[in-house]
């Protein structure tokens, strides 16, 4: 089953290895990132900011990389661009300091529907030091979503479920203009549950889940349900659900 990327901050953790004489350490930058997302009114995109903080007792060395998101053949496709400006790209943010990121649309003419980009900002491994021995070093990665919408803006979310051969497929389409996040989504349908994670259906976007199990793992006897957390702020901690028709 496929997992899509969480509309808010997502961490992605890899490793690096760097070779030296003997032995063997493992460094973890620690970077903080405020706020986890960004959005703009799309009459006009001013310029917006975000802070990284280093709480580390060592230097480190940042990069940021913008990408255009989009959602094609029921999956998130992200491209190079060049509608957003982000200064600075690469910088080394200093012991217990931090660093503005400044953003800004520089594309020809504003956008005339809601825009997703994905800034991804990343720590850069640093070289060993003589006699440190094989250092491990952890690469973190911070993808923070970038919006250009509208304050009018509503999503229109249609779920459906189909039958593909033995399996079952969940297509997720947002009609609307503007996105819809969903965190924690579930489907469950009497003894049978599916977790489909945190993800986001963009702007005219379609997502397609298949369901880890055959399709007679749905019958008519009991209803499929979507629960996810809700999306209201007087809503903390409570789920949302919708019935779904089965196929």
């Amino acid at each position: 089953m496929k997992r899509y990327l969480n509309p808010l901050l997502r961490l992605t953790l890899g490793a690096a290895l760097v070779l030296s004489s003997a032995g063997l350490d493992a460094q973890a930058a620690s970077l903080q990132i405020s706020p986890t997302s960004l959005r703009f009114d799309l009459a006009q995109p001013r310029a917006g900011s975000l802070t990284l903080s280093n709480p580390s007792s060592e230097p480190v060395t940042v990069s940021v990389e913008l990408s255009r998101w989009t959602q094609a053949d029921g999956q998130d496709q992200f491209a190079a661009t060049q509608d957003v400006l982000v200064n600075p790209a690469r910088f080394v943010v200093p012991p217990n300091g931090s660093q503005i990121i400044r953003v800004g649309w520089r594309g020809k003419g504003f956008p005339a529907s809601e825009q997703a980009y994905r800034m991804t900002v990343q720590n850069v491994p640093g070289p060993s030091a003589a006699g440190e021995g094989i250092k491990v070093q952890v690469v973190l990665k911070m993808n923070v979503p970038l919006l250009f919408t509208s304050p009018t803006a509503q999503p229109k979310v249609n779920w459906t479920l189909t039958r593909q051969g033995d399996q079952i497929q969940l297509s997720v389409q947002n009609g609307g203009t503007h996105f819809a996040s969903f965190n924690d989504a579930a489907l469950v349908s009497g003894d049978y549950k599916a977790s489909l994670g945190s993800f986001a259906v963009l702007a005219g976007g379609l997502l397609r889940f298949t369901l880890p199990a055959p399709a007679a793992a749905l019958t008519s006897a009991a209803p499929a349900q979507i629960s996810y957390a809700s999306q209201d702020a007087t809503k903390v901690g409570e789920r949302e659900t919708l019935t779904l028709a089965l196929p």
